[in-house]
């Protein structure tokens, strides 16, 4: 199993300059939800994409992870915002970004080892307004939009120890009020 743990200053929620996470691993490696997990969160807080790995020899799901143009783009939005927990439930945790062009992005991460989970994110909580705004939900993992929601999107089955990465953008074929 592993955990990401916060050395430094910073209160968990919002990584600052003083912050560093790292990773703690059981020892026996991680698999592919694990691996997309901490890219995740590493992407979305601007961490540094670094790879402890002889990238000559990367193959499957590690090389997919660490070439996935669509988490790194987030990592390397040109606002620089960094990723803020908006929410922790137990094992549950919710990260959110504003985007330079306006999108939002998300990771919905099922830290726990034992069972999947559904992990709603509201509108609300993302910093979406008007919180009814339909907004054209992308999965990065899977690299196909799921659909149009409004107020909310619920991923479900989230398995143990892994991440969804969604970017949230606004539908153009439906007028917006503000």
């Amino acid at each position: 199993s592993f955990d990401v743990v916060e050395d430094g200053d910073g209160d968990g929620d919002e990584i600052g300059r003083e912050s560093r996470w790292r990773l703690r691993d059981g020892g026996g490696g991680m698999n592919e939800g694990q691996e997309q997990a901490i890219f995740s969160l590493f992407a979305l807080v601007k961490s540094p994409l670094m790879i402890g790995a002889d990238v000559r020899t990367l193959a499957g799901h590690s090389l997919e992870t660490y070439l996935n143009k669509e988490v790194i783009a987030i990592n390397q939005d040109p606002l620089g915002k960094r990723g803020r927990r908006v929410r922790q439930d137990g094992d549950v945790q919710v990260w959110v970004v504003e985007l330079a062009n306006g999108d939002t992005a998300a990771v919905l991460l099922n830290g726990g080892s034992e069972q999947t989970v559904d992990i709603q994110l509201s509108w609300t909580e993302a910093g979406i307004e008007p919180p009814k705004t339909p907004m054209v939900v992308r999965d990065l993992w899977q690299h196909k939009d799921i659909g149009t929601f409004e107020g909310s999107f619920t991923a479900k089955d989230v398995d143990p120890e892994s991440a969804v990465v969604l970017r949230l953008r606004r539908d153009k074929l439906m007028p917006t009020f503000v």
